[in-house]
């Protein structure tokens, strides 16, 4: 659909139940769509469609796969997702497998998430688990045989970042002996702190990277609860922080990751940021500047909304949430954009799943 004009056009008519869009090549030649089944939350079929109309070009139907951590390869040539994968002893595993588009495997990784390729296309940065334990490291693969590479050992359950040069990553360390955020060469290993938050701030959670890599935005709280968990803003380089939302409500951000979905996205700029907090009803869908100012409330009505800046970092498109499936408990809902003020939101659609 076009945003200005209104246009839109059927793309691909498969009908399947429960259908939500999930990942974009970066050629823009390719999508990702999941098929959530009838009566089943979980995904029960994907595939990889091309834009221009043309037939599927993938069906990817061997396993149940997890919408949250996907990819395709920087060259639109490859894709990669984690699978869950049952075995003979009826424990579920998550794999990692690596097809071209044509559906052909070239790699399955067990007991692996994927995080994302590498700016090369040909190396995926993963979390490799431990079945006996559960615990986690962060490791590279080659697509091309395999070979396995630890990066970090007993990363936790923290997803880490990938620097958008694809050369390093940005991951949550809180068990070191200095607690905070490390970046790491993926080329060596080679490890350094350049975060780490004052007094008794616990981090939580990275929840943003800016396009240009140069800010994250962390999600931190007060242990003595004294005031309410926050947004910081971590300038990369310098390692210095700034708040840029404070006394949120417990729990603020919403852990929903999937379907490309993240509690907190950057404008293309870097200059604002999209986030959504917990209301006293339903999940509010804030934007703010990177510096405090300028915040307005885009929705305060709705579960779970998907957003996203349009290129120009002037408007918001989101979606709200207000009808659940009886059967695949999907939501859908209203499409809206809006300007960074919050004011006359143009609705687009109605009963869309995701954009």
């Amino acid at each position: 659909r076009q945003l200005a004009a209104g246009v839109e056009r059927l793309l691909v008519p498969i009908q399947v139940p429960g259908l939500e869009r999930s990942a974009y090549s970066a050629s823009g030649e390719h999508i990702v769509l999941h098929s959530l089944g009838a009566e089943e939350p979980a995904i029960t079929e994907a595939f990889v469609l091309p834009l221009d109309g043309s037939d599927v070009a993938a069906r990817l139907t061997d396993a149940t796969l997890y919408g949250m951590y996907e990819s395709f390869s920087p060259d639109g040539k490859l894709f990669a997702g984690t699978v869950v994968v049952t075995d003979d002893q009826q424990m579920r595993h998550p794999n990692v497998i690596v097809k071209d588009l044509g559906g052909k495997e070239l790699l399955n990784v067990p007991d692996a998430f994927l995080v994302s390729f590498t700016a090369d296309s040909k190396t995926i940065l993963a979390i490799s688990l431990d079945p006996a334990d559960n615990t986690g490291s962060i490791i590279s693969i080659a697509v091309a045989d395999g070979t396995q590479t630890v990066l970090v050992e007993e990363a936790g359950s923290n997803t880490p970042l990938i620097a958008p040069d694809g050369k390093s990553f940005f991951y949550l360390n809180d068990t070191a002996e200095t607690p905070g955020l490390y970046r790491v060469a993926i080329a060596s290993g080679e490890s350094s702190l350049f975060y780490a938050p004052e007094g008794e701030t616990t981090l939580i959670a990275m929840i943003g990277l800016s396009a240009d890599g140069k800010q994250i935005m962390s999600y931190e709280t007060d242990p003595s609860q004294a005031a309410g968990p926050s947004l910081t803003l971590v300038d990369v380089a310098s390692g210095k922080a700034a708040a840029v939302d404070t006394n949120l409500y417990s729990n603020a951000l919403s852990p929903y990751l999937g379907w490309q979905s993240s509690p907190a996205v950057f404008s293309a700029d870097g200059k604002w940021l999209a986030y959504q907090v917990a209301g006293e009803t339903f999940p509010e869908l804030r934007v703010s500047q990177i510096d405090g100012q300028g915040k307005a409330t885009l929705t305060t009505a709705g579960e779970y909304p998907q957003f996203d800046f349009t290129a120009n970092g002037k408007q918001v498109v989101y979606i709200v949430g207000t009808t659940l499936g009886e059967g695949n408990r999907v939501w859908t809902g209203d499409l809206y954009v809006s300007g960074l003020d919050g004011q006359n939101p143009v609705k687009l659609d109605s009963n869309v799943s995701s954009f």
